[in-house]
């Protein structure tokens, strides 16, 4: 049996996925409704928390994970975040069953107000992420 997960923060990144991951998946572009991307207070990668159903996120469907690959990727997330089962929205309009990581609520004081952006953390984060989060070793 294997999974789809979608991903809409750090993960997103091919080069990120590879380093916590260590195997590529194929993927896909997609969309979750009902959610919010937010900045952590001091941290370069994001919360996904429950939102408007007019919210939306964008991100990347990876396909056919193993369960192997998933119990890692729950140790990399760490206790801030849950796995749930959500439908993410391929470009094609289809419905499609995936986990995804979100904010548990007991950690909501950690979240800012302000969106975050993955082009700020191509630009900016995704080399203070590398240093600070990528000796994960599963």
């Amino acid at each position: 049996m294997t999974f789809n997960l979608f991903t809409y923060g750090t993960l997103m990144f091919s080069e990120i996925w590879r380093k916590v991951v260590g195997q590529d998946y194929p993927k896909i572009q997609a969309t979750i409704t009902g959610y919010q991307r937010r900045r952590i207070r001091g941290e370069t990668y994001p919360a996904l928390i429950q939102g408007s159903h007019n919210d939306r996120v964008e991100g990347i469907l990876y396909l056919g994970v193993s369960p192997e690959y998933l119990a890692r990727l729950d140790r990399f997330e760490g206790e801030t975040y849950e796995r749930i089962e959500a439908k993410c929205h391929t470009g094609n309009g289809s419905a499609v069953p995936a986990f995804v990581y979100v904010f548990k609520q007991e950690y909501m004081k950690l979240v800012e107000d302000e969106l975050w952006d993955p082009e700020w953390f191509l630009r900016e984060g995704m080399e203070i992420f590398t240093e600070s989060y990528l000796g994960f070793s599963g």
